[in-house]
C-alpha cells in the first residue's frame, strides 16, 4: 500500500477552468524569470552573513555531490549545473524557483516553492525528510542579497495579507494527486 501511494502521489498542475487561477501565480513573481546568465540565481543572507534563502530561474538540486559535499546547484540555460557558492542546505530554509527541485539524501528544513516538480531522492538508507520551520522561514523572508534586495521581491502579492494567507498557500490547492482517494478517519 505504501509503494502504491508513493508511486502515484504526484505534485502536478491543477486542471484550471476559465475562472480559476493557478495558485503559484499568486506566489511566484514573473520577475523570477529575469534571473539569468551563467548563474541564474540570487542568494539572500541573514545578519550573520549566512545564505538562508535562494531565488532561482531553473532546475535545482539540494544534497550531496560525488565527493560527499553538501551542495546546492542551479541549472542555467546552457544546461550546466552551477554551485551556489557558500550555500549549505543546513542553513538555507527558503527556496523559490521556476523549475524543478530535487532533494537528495538529506533532510530539508524550511519552505520550497517550485513551478516544477519536487523530487525526493532518498538514495541512502537515511532517506529524505522535509520539515517545516516557520520561524526560520519567517527570518529568511527578511534576508537581503548583496545588492540590498529582498527575496520578497520575487513573491507576488507579498504585501497583500489576504492573498498571502488565503487559499494561495493552502497545500490542498498546490498539491495535485492521482489514483489516491481521500478518506475520512471514520472510513
Amino acid at each position: 500500500q505504501y509503494e502504491t501511494l508513493t508511486s502515484t502521489l504526484e505534485i502536478a498542475e491543477a486542471e484550471l477552468g476559465e475562472d480559476e487561477v493557478n495558485p503559484l501565480d499568486l506566489i511566484l513573481s514573473e520577475n523570477l524569470s529575469t534571473l539569468g546568465g551563467d548563474d541564474p540565481y540570487r542568494a539572500y543572507f541573514n545578519s550573520n552573513g549566512e545564505i538562508v534563502a535562494i531565488a532561482a530561474n531553473g532546475d535545482m538540486s539540494v544534497g550531496y555531490d560525488n565527493q560527499g559535499r553538501n551542495l546546492i546547484k542551479v541549472k542555467n540555460s546552457k544546461g550546466e549545473l552551477r554551485t551556489v557558492q557558500n550555500a549549505s542546505p543546513d542553513k538555507v530554509c527558503l527556496i523559490l524557483t521556476t523549475g524543478d527541485i530535487t532533494i537528495s539524501g538529506i533532510d530539508f528544513n524550511g519552505l520550497l516553492v517550485a513551478d516544477g516538480d519536487l523530487i525526493l531522492d532518498g538514495y541512502n538508507s537515511k532517506g529524505v525528510k522535509l520539515n517545516h520551520k516557520p520561524q526560520e522561514v519567517d527570518n529568511a523572508l527578511s534576508a537581503t542579497a548583496s545588492d540590498g534586495s529582498n527575496i520578497t521581491d520575487f513573491i507576488e502579492n507579498y504585501d497583500n495579507e489576504e492573498n498571502k494567507m488565503g487559499s494561495a498557500w493552502a497545500v490542498t490547492e498546490l498539491v495535485g494527486y492521482k489514483n489516491w482517494k481521500r478518506t475520512t478517519d471514520d472510513e
